[in-house]
């Protein structure tokens, strides 16, 4: 079990996960619990100018990380789609030569052991670099089909934690940024309080330190990648604890209601 939410800013891409592994019998049962997990993988160390995280098999996200890597390598540590469509279609192909015999192996085991067999390929893919200046946040289904986070959406959750993420990034984004895309600090302070919230509240897999990465412009003006430091993150989550007991010595004042109108004399004298 997995959660990995993604935030567009204003000034870069924030990409944060939970750091908990579940491990599964082949039929699907859960037996122990890991939170040791890294899931957020930064391409190569001589040009951190990409970043993945996936939720789902370890097996696709060896691969995947391992396709990315090879890919800077290949080019000379530079990223050098022309434009963003040839990188989602470039990504896509990387990412569905290990997804698609994943599906084909699954849906023929399937026939033996039931649809537990599928648990194996169901997972989602999320990226961000920049590109001709640009910061991108990509998010891929779990067949491998791509869609870019925008400033209409600019925030993504993966994984099995969604159904409690959206709702509390949908809460952030209404009261701090509704107009628009946040600052990168900002995007850092959701993406720590949404997985601090989830991790609290969501019973069984998603647990662990939180892990975030960070796609911003270094002191030469170039785009790279890095991973807040545990200090970093412990900075951060000090603060919104200290916002958490701000709100509660201020609760939300109720309106008193509106005493009901004393009955007229002429109405009292008629009844």
């Amino acid at each position: 079990m997995t959660l990995i939410v993604g935030v567009k800013c204003q000034d870069g891409i924030v990409l944060g996960a939970d750091s908990t592994a579940t491990y599964v019998t082949p039929l699907g049962q859960p037996t122990i619990r890991q939170d040791t997990a890294t899931k957020l993988h930064i391409a190569t160390d001589a040009s951190p100018k990409l970043a993945i995280a996936v939720s789902g098999p370890i097996s696709l996200s060896q691969s995947y990380c391992t396709e990315v890597d090879s890919y800077i390598r290949h080019h000379g540590n530079r990223i050098v789609w022309r434009n963003i469509q040839q990188a989602k279609t470039e990504l896509t192909e990387m990412f569905w030569k290990h997804a698609g015999p994943a599906w084909d192996r699954a849906a023929s085991v399937a026939r033996v052991v039931g649809p537990s067999a599928v648990n194996e390929c169901n997972h989602h893919t999320a990226t961000m670099f920049a590109l001709d200046d640009i910061p991108h946040l990509i998010q891929f289904s779990a067949h491998c089909n791509a869609e870019e986070v925008t400033e209409d959406l600019p925030f993504v959750s993966l994984g099995s934690g969604q159904l409690s993420a959206d709702p509390f990034l949908a809460f952030i984004r209404r009261i701090f940024w509704p107009d628009g895309l946040p600052p990168l600090l900002d995007g850092k302070i959701a993406t720590i309080w949404t997985l601090k919230e989830v991790i609290r509240h969501t019973p069984g897999g998603i647990g662990g330190d939180i892990r975030v990465s960070v796609l911003e412009k270094d002191r030469n003006a170039q785009w790279k990648c890095s991973e807040l430091t545990k200090e970093e993150i412990g900075d951060h989550l000090e603060a919104l604890s200290e916002r958490e007991n701000r709100m509660r010595e201020h609760p939300v004042q109720v309106a008193e209601p509106i005493p009901e109108a004393e009955p007229s004399a002429k109405v009292s004298a008629a009844s």
